[in-house]
């Protein structure tokens, strides 16, 4: 008896944990559309896994935020790789600029923004579908995934501090293997409900009135909120210098 496969796309949850599934591939099998998306998210969901639970959340490289040279209240991004809190990369790979009205305006005291480059995924590319039905049709045959730029009211969240029962399981002899053993134990972390990775906030004059100055918006960046991915050849580097001959 066969069972007539389900045509609803199986979506993984980017949260809960989950037996991955793929293809079982055999002479003769059927491959439709259901079968190459599953295809796609099975690797898309290993992926994104082992990125947020092993790598980290936040700037890998690049991505340094600074005020146009040319226009004021324009902000410029430099091309750079981040992770977000559900594990998937976010490449600029190139220079973006981004425009906001709400620095141009009138502040009778200094304004705080905080900008944040968050995950975006679109379809492009139209291609003609090659069915009898549709003729004439045309769908989106590629989807690209291009990281969005956004500005937000306030500072952005203050990171947190590496929580002590980690600090903890490092004394003076080393690492206490049984004390990290039941951290990790715990639980897996949880996806955090806003993704997006902070990359500056950003401080507007007090005072600045765009209508009646001659003089250029001075723009102030704080980049330390963003969090930082511990990539395996920063923390070799880190390393270097804490073993080094003082």
């Amino acid at each position: 008896m066969h069972t007539k496969p389900t045509t609803e796309r199986w979506q993984p949850s980017r949260c809960e944990l989950h037996p991955p599934r793929r293809n079982n591939f055999f002479f003769g099998k059927q491959l439709d559309v259901y079968h190459f998306q599953l295809e796609t998210d099975y690797f898309n969901a290993k992926r994104w896994l082992i990125n947020r639970l092993t790598v980290g959340f936040g700037v890998v490289c690049g991505l340094d935020v600074r005020e146009c040279s040319s226009r004021d209240g324009i902000l410029v991004v430099e091309p750079g790789v981040a992770i977000d809190g559900l594990g998937r990369e976010l490449i600029v790979p190139s220079t973006i600029e981004m425009e906001d009205p709400r620095i141009m305006r009138n502040h009778d005291e200094e304004a705080v923004f905080h900008l944040v480059l968050r995950y975006w995924a679109g379809k492009k590319d139209p291609e003609p579908v090659y069915t009898s039905e549709c003729p004439d049709q045309e769908q989106p045959g590629v989807i690209c995934e291009s990281p969005r730029l956004e500005l937000r009211q306030g500072s952005a969240p203050k990171l947190k501090p590496t929580p002590d029962s980690i600090c903890k399981s490092i004394d003076h002899c080393g690492l206490e293997h049984e004390r990290l053993a039941r951290i990790v134990s715990e639980s897996c972390p949880d996806c955090p409900t806003d993704p997006s990775v902070p990359l500056a906030d950003v401080c507007v004059p007090e005072g600045f009135d765009p209508a009646h100055s001659n003089e250029r918006c001075q723009l102030s960046f704080t980049p330390e909120v963003r969090p930082i991915v511990y990539s395996n050849m920063l923390l070799k580097q880190l390393l270097e210098c804490h073993l080094k001959p003082q």
